[in-house]
């Protein structure tokens, strides 16, 4: 779901207002520039004031401007000088020619005000990140739910190293349409050389683990991998050890060694909104290393990459591997196997489906190499293609679910006309022209808040209305509850807006069921989005006349289960494996979010507590029979369930066992293993045109 205003989210980047001075630890009354202090006598002070326009002396601001200081009120022993930061900001600044051996203290304190998605301070030394200690104190000055007060402090001895460091503070974890949730005051720092002696700072270094199929079998070749990257592109060298479990035999050498780091070109076409198409390199020099591995017998396995280096803190990284038994006597097949649909009983499995993976319409593949864990198993494959659809319905079906909930874009300034819309070709080329769309189900979530809406009444019940009853509503696979199409509207504050206020949305709401049951569907359920915990809002969404609510990306079960007991709305569930969408912030100028990842067994834990909550709702309650699954295939965004080279099947077996526990495990194949696929030509031909032009613009 891209550019979603919950899905969508911003950087929020703190401002570091301090002061140079020499050469004692008591600030000074001027600030000379940064490079005209010697190193041995460095002193960086301040309190974090800021002027008008929220300009610092002596340092670069990062991104966007800062606000100016003002007064901190209910703060305990915050002065009021702080720097309030809201949702925009940050600073650098380099300091020069520190000497290896010298070691500084650092103090830093920073207050904090908001819930688990709103700006954390970070500050980072030569673009090494340093931890802080975070403190709850006992509650938001202003009482309002979630939004806790919170102390964040460093008071530790540092040793950077020899030559010139960036000294730089950021706020990260900020979404659009929570930024009234984020505050930020900034209090101190001090970075002040004294006589004891410290441990050089350690460089950080990532890695991603990854099977190269998203199906291994014993007694057949496997390749494991781990890729390495250098954020702060110095002079490493890594060593790696891969650790086997018993029963798995490790076909090459089990040390290696990186030396070199290397930065991969990434294209990222056919993104007009974000300055691109452009070509751009590799935000961290990477390393990859790979490992052909044999399991003796099917199994869970799990193989640990153990990393080391000067300067590099030791640790471990774990890759769970299932081996399936070995294919016997496989036929070649001409077409995807029927599926063997998993039974849930009441309850129908749902999973929300981006329809954006079709060369020229999105985002583009290429945009995931610095992340081969969420290569689909499917490879880079193209969304219209039938039997590319055919596979995804085959594997959601045998593992319980049983519609996917597909984004739908109307197309921006086509409001009060005929119906456009845009990324559509998903659906209708290929999953209402799938083998198996007689099985299956599908709906609609109405992307109004970043594409088009509605300029009136007329323009709802005289376009849109018409074109979902004819197009979908009607469709014999369009998802019902109750004989009663099933509606998702992402934005219903943009709703009432376009309407004209909480009565005019009611009414229209009304006048589209009835039209609705005058196309003989038995009217029309409206669910409306919202994942926080906030009463209020569920209050607005049955004035304004929905039938239920629903999430994108409940991160929280504990969210879930408040709402079940408000009992405002029926409460259709969402169970998230995730969020972290990195390759386009980091790619395309998205915005910046926090992010967390479930493990399938993590997961599962999830579903189990979110079933306990759907039984508690009434037996003739929507939220006791539909659930969803966020999210099916945002590869970008970072929430995806599909068969991948990460997950493998798990989190489909996770959702087998909770909702279909007594259905047979199925027996899962890969396309290649039956002489199917593979399916990302049409991709690489598109990406080849975008190459030749971006090379060109490069020369």
């Amino acid at each position: 779901m891209n550019n979603l205003p919950l899905s969508a989210v911003f950087a929020a980047i703190l401002a570091l207002p301090v002061l140079i001075s020499i050469p004692s630890c008591s600030p000074p009354a001027e600030a000379p520039p940064a490079e005209s202090v010697p190193a041995a006598d460095l002193v960086v002070n301040g309190n974090f004031e800021a002027d008008a326009q929220g300009n610092l002396a002596g340092w670069e601001l990062i991104r966007t401007p800062v606000p100016g200081a003002r007064p901190l009120a209910g703060f305990g022993k915050a002065p009021a000088t702080a720097l309030y930061i809201e949702d925009a900001g940050g600073v650098k600044q380099t300091v020069k020619g520190l000497p290896q051996d010298q070691t500084y203290r650092l103090t830093f304190r920073a207050w904090r005000r908001g819930g688990d998605w709103a700006p954390k301070p970070a500050l980072t030394i030569g673009g090494i990140p340093l931890t802080m200690q975070r403190e709850i104190l006992p509650a938001s000055p202003d009482n309002q739910p979630g939004r806790n007060l919170e102390l964040y402090t460093i008071d530790e001895l540092v040793r950077p190293g020899e030559g010139d460091f960036e000294l730089r503070i950021e706020s990260v974890g900020d979404i659009v349409g929570l930024s009234r949730y984020s505050e930020v005051w900034l209090e101190q720092v001090t970075f002040t050389p004294v006589e004891e002696k410290a441990d050089l700072l350690n460089y950080p270094v990532e890695t991603i683990a990854f099977r190269e199929r998203a199906l291994l079998r014993s007694g057949r070749e496997e390749t494991i991998g781990l890729q390495l990257a250098n954020p702060v592109d110095a002079p490493l060298t890594a060593k790696v050890k891969l650790v086997a479990p018993d029963g798995v035999k490790v076909l090459d050498p089990i040390e290696r060694e990186v030396t070199e780091w290397t930065r991969r070109e990434i294209y990222a076409p056919f993104i007009q909104a974000y300055g691109v198409p452009r070509k751009l390199p590799e935000k961290s020099p990477s390393s990859t290393l790979t490992w052909r591995v044999e399991a003796e017998k099917p199994g869970d396995y799990v193989f640990q990459f153990e990393i080391a280096g000067e300067r590099i803190t030791p640790f471990t990284v774990k890759l769970d591997g299932t081996f399936e038994p070995p294919l016997r006597n496989m036929e070649k097949a001409a077409a995807v196997p029927p599926p063997v649909k998993a039974g849930t009983g009441e309850i129908k499995v749902g999973a929300m489906f981006y329809p954006g993976w079709v060369p020229g319409s999105g985002w583009g593949w290429k945009l995931l190499d610095p992340y081969p864990n969420r290569k689909p198993a499917l490879g880079y494959y193209d969304d219209t293609k039938i039997e590319v659809i055919d596979w995804q319905i085959k594997w959601a079906l045998e593992h319980g679910i049983s519609f996917f909930n597909v984004c739908w874009y109307r197309t921006t300034g086509t409001e009060g006309k005929p119906v456009e819309a845009w990324l559509n070709e998903t659906l209708e080329q290929g999953l209402l022209k799938s083998s198996f769309i007689d099985q299956f189900e599908f709906a609609l979530t109405w992307e109004n808040h970043n594409c088009a809406g509605v300029s009136s009444l007329e323009d709802l019940l005289e376009n849109l209305m018409p074109h979902w009853i004819e197009n979908y509503f009607r469709h014999p696979s369009y998802l019902r509850f109750d004989g009663k199409p099933v509606l998702f509207l992402y934005s219903v504050d943009k709703f009432i807006e376009q309407l004209g206020g909480l009565s005019n949305s009611r009414a229209a709401m009304a006048a589209m069921r009835k039209m609705c049951r005058e196309a003989g569907l038995n009217g029309l359920i409206i669910a409306g989005e919202d994942r926080n915990d906030n009463r209020t809002v569920l209050e607005k969404f049955r004035v304004s006349g929905l039938d239920a609510s629903w999430s994108y990306g409940m991160q929280r079960v504990s969210d879930l289960r408040l709402r079940r007991e408000w009992d405002l709305l029926p409460d259709i569930a969402t169970i998230s494996m995730g969020w972290d969408p990195r390759p386009w912030q980091e790619y395309i100028g998205y915005w910046w979010t926090s992010h967390y990842q479930r493990t399938p067994e993590e997961f599962r834990k999830v579903a189990e507590e979110t079933l306990e909550i759907m039984k508690s709702w009434p037996e003739g309650s929507i939220a006791r029979h539909i659930v969803q699954l966020d999210n099916w295939n945002e590869w970008a965004e970072g929430h995806y369930i599909a068969p991948s080279r990460e997950g493998g099947f798990g989190y489909l077996e996770a959702i087998r066992q909770v909702f279909a526990p007594d259905s047979p495990k199925p027996s899962n194949v890969l396309p290649e293993e039956i002489g199917l696929g593979p399916y990302e030509d049409s991709y690489e031909r598109w990406l080849q045109s975008w190459r030749d032009i971006l090379d060109k613009k490069t020369e």
